[in-house]
């Protein structure tokens, strides 16, 4: 995951791709790990993922409600301005929700697993 997002995105939290709510089991620097288990590649398009394949990805719900509460109406401000609301709540709060985060998937990795499938993916896009 590219920087912006990769430090909003934390071990046995969620993440919902492509409309599959999952939990990251791992993060290592702009990397994270999921368990994808065999059903779930059978009934989602995630069992069609290819290098470079265009995914969505949005954050924890319960993250956006915080973010509301913390910021009152500053939360709908612009995300890209340069030492604007966002790069304030980066540097004062540590977090930010993104919602709709549009990125490619560089690399899909399988491992198999007894019970599961483990996916590697390396997430780069822009907002």
């Amino acid at each position: 995951a590219p920087d912006v997002l990769a430090k909003y995105i934390s071990a046995k939290g969620s993440i919902c791709v492509d409309g599959t709510s999952l939990t990251v089991n791992k993060v290592n620097g702009a990397q994270f790990e999921l368990n994808i288990v065999p059903h779930t590649l059978q009934e989602t398009i995630m069992g069609h993922y290819q290098s470079g394949s265009k995914v969505n990805l949005e954050v924890d719900v319960i993250a956006r409600y915080l973010e509301r509460l913390l910021l009152g109406d500053k939360a709908a401000e612009p995300m890209h301005s340069e030492g604007g609301t966002i790069s304030r709540i980066i540097a004062e709060h540590r977090y930010l929700c993104l919602h709709n985060y549009r990125a490619t998937i560089q690399f899909c990795g399988h491992k198999m697993h007894a019970n599961s499938m483990h996916c590697y993916a390396i997430i780069q896009g822009t907002l």
